[in-house]
């Protein structure tokens, strides 16, 4: 009989975080039962949603992904109950983060360090995607491991590109891309696609062109950038597109 693990996503179904525990899921169906569990919108129903969960399936791992209260508060219960293995999957130093974007206040940026301080000192192993957040957590004398993030191939691999750089006038150039919602944050005074405008304007060639794929409240402000550097030939906004 294997051993059933509990996935609880700190998300809906078709977030980043439901893709990486399906992923997850799909590759270590083979030696474990994989149960997986998705956040309600409400918070207080979401974590009775997962203690409901965690309840019935009893499993011998609950494995969080994401730094989220939902997950975390009741897998953290269940621990203290059951006694099994938690591990807690994160992308970010979410306390950091929540200090260097400055939206959320002080009370909010006290909360959001006291959960990542309690999910560490709760969760038997931490799981990151990079080796230096791995580091700065072993310092700490925290049990961590590193499990990237990636993609499938298949899915992703360069198909039938050519009618759109023909489209955009890019036959004879290298293009640079990013894609991601770029979002302007007044505290920093910067976002999501800044540095691609800057290393544009720092190579000072036309056969180098950058793609912006994503929406959100920087792009009028990138948009401007470009404009005032003079670059805005070279630089290509193709909006939100649907996956």
């Amino acid at each position: 009989m294997k051993p059933t693990v509990a996935f609880l996503v700190n998300g809906f179904r078709d977030s980043p975080m439901g893709d990486r525990a399906r992923a997850f899921a799909t590759r270590l169906a083979g030696q474990f039962d994989i149960k997986i569990a998705y956040r309600a919108p409400n918070r207080a129903a979401a974590i009775m949603r997962f203690v409901a969960f965690l309840s019935k399936t009893q499993p011998a791992v609950t494995y969080v992904f994401d730094m989220g209260y939902s997950g975390v508060v009741a897998a953290s219960w269940h621990r203290g109950v059951s006694g099994n293995t938690l591990i807690i999957d994160t992308g970010d130093a979410i306390g950091a983060l929540a200090r260097s974007v400055g939206n959320r206040g002080i009370v909010g940026v006290t909360l959001t360090a006291r959960l990542e301080d309690f999910g560490y000192m709760a969760a038997d192993m931490i799981v990151v995607r990079g080796t230096y957040h791995r580091e700065h957590l072993r310092r700490r004398g925290l049990r961590c491991e590193v499990i990237q993030d990636g993609v499938d191939l298949g899915m992703f691999g360069p198909h039938g590109e050519a009618p759109l750089r023909e489209q955009l006038g890019l036959d004879a150039t290298l293009t640079v891309g990013l894609v991601g919602s770029s979002v302007w944050s007044e505290r920093l005074g910067t976002c999501y696609g800044w540095d691609l405008v800057e290393m544009l304007h720092l190579l000072d060639d036309d056969r180098v062109h950058g793609i912006m794929i994503g929406d959100g409240s920087g792009i009028t402000r990138l948009r401007d950038r470009a404009a005032h550097l003079e670059i805005e030939h070279r630089l290509h906004f193709l909006g939100r597109v649907p996956f």
